[in-house]
């Protein structure tokens, strides 16, 4: 990924892709036709490390389940915060 960031949540999503080594962030101010170029000869080869950390960081996800199970979990901890919520009386329509 070459990530170019521009509002809200953006700058720290591309900072993660850079942490991570999957992708690069390249902030708006510094975006050129060379710049942009070098990143793509970076990143598009076959046995880029870009591209094997990427790899790696999808078998990690597939191997704990993917997006399902992240969305399965998100649902289960939305429903036990709305019963913990409920049962404490806050959060509840008057």
């Amino acid at each position: 990924q070459i990530v170019v960031p521009h509002a809200a949540d953006q700058m720290r999503q591309a900072q993660g892709v850079a942490r991570c080594q999957v992708g690069l962030a390249i902030p708006p101010k510094e975006v050129t036709v060379d710049r942009l170029v070098a990143a793509l000869a970076q990143a598009l080869p076959d046995r880029s490390p870009l591209r094997v950390y990427a790899q790696t960081l999808q078998a990690e996800f597939d191997a704990l389940g993917g997006v399902p199970a992240a969305a399965d979990r998100l649902e289960r901890f939305t429903a036990e915060d709305a019963k913990s919520a409920k049962e404490k009386g806050i959060g509840g329509r008057e």
